[in-house]
């Protein structure tokens, strides 16, 4: 029977085994991950003290909000990116656009 994917599709003769990672790498992730189980361990831990003091929908409030602050930081929308002006033709204040837009919310009125 004919193999579909050649031959060297195991390295070391058909045997598997670890794969040759630097030493290095594979520690400073090692570290990160511990790091974020903590973090992750502290933060349920104090959910689940802050609960029993506010309510369930202040809680989920401040904590979106929080993760769209860090979020807004993160992604910087406003920095990057084209400035959209009102002479593009896409931009719906120009005159034009509702004359190229065929949805029927940018139609002008038939008189």
């Amino acid at each position: 029977m004919e193999q579909p994917y050649g031959g060297q599709a195991l390295a070391a003769g058909g045997a598997l085994g670890p794969v040759d990672v630097p030493s290095a790498r594979l520690t400073r992730y090692i570290v990160l991950l511990c790091f974020a189980k903590v973090l992750k361990a502290v933060g349920l831990f104090e959910a689940y003290d802050l609960l029993k003091v506010v309510h369930l929908v202040q809680f989920i409030f401040v904590v979106q909000l929080g993760s769209a602050f860090f979020m807004v930081l993160f992604q910087k929308p406003f920095s990057s990116g084209k400035v959209v002006t009102k002479r593009q033709p896409g931009h719906p204040g120009n005159s034009s656009f509702s004359e190229q837009c065929s949805c029927p919310s940018h139609q002008l009125p038939v008189s």
